[in-house]
């Protein structure tokens, strides 16, 4: 009997593991900016950490995926402000990044924009097996991309 009852939890069970969305394969940068967020575009005179959709993942179903980690195209982002261009990041795998806007006590507005670049190649996040890891001085990264614009306030 006892048998009997785990045939008949296994057998409910199974379909329903099965149909789990496993997160596994190559994501590639569909969008930039990320499509389904709308920016704020004035940043108080103090600054802050704010909250960016940069990128847009999706899944790139023309990969081969057999036992694959996560791998995704990573991109880099920088913050310019006004003519002064900003330093680069480190590479990026999530759609969205906090960025820290540095107080504006210029006494005028300020013009802010974030561009963000992306990698020509996939890379894995652990760094190991498949792809090169990021964060690797030799990934090689497409032009830089205006993914959004604001001002600040003085």
């Amino acid at each position: 009997m006892r048998r009997h009852i785990l045939y008949l939890l296994a057998f409910i069970i199974m379909p329903i593991v099965s149909s789990c969305d496993i997160t596994i394969g190559y994501f590639k940068v569909d969008n930039v900016p990320h499509s389904y967020f709308k920016h704020i575009t004035e940043i108080p005179a103090e600054g802050g950490e704010f909250d960016f959709y940069l990128a847009e993942y999706v899944y790139d179903e023309s990969m081969d995926t057999k036992s694959l980690p996560t791998i995704h195209q990573c991109y880099r982002y920088r913050l310019n402000i006004d003519e002064s261009i900003g330093a680069e990041s480190q590479d990026c795998t999530t759609e969205c990044v906090t960025i820290t806007i540095p107080e504006n006590s210029t006494g005028t507005y300020r013009n802010l924009t974030i561009e963000v670049k992306i990698a020509e190649d996939y890379h894995n996040d652990e760094g190991k097996d498949f792809g090169k890891p990021c964060n690797d001085p030799n990934n090689q990264f497409g032009e830089w991309i205006v993914a959004w614009k604001g001002t600040q306030r003085y």
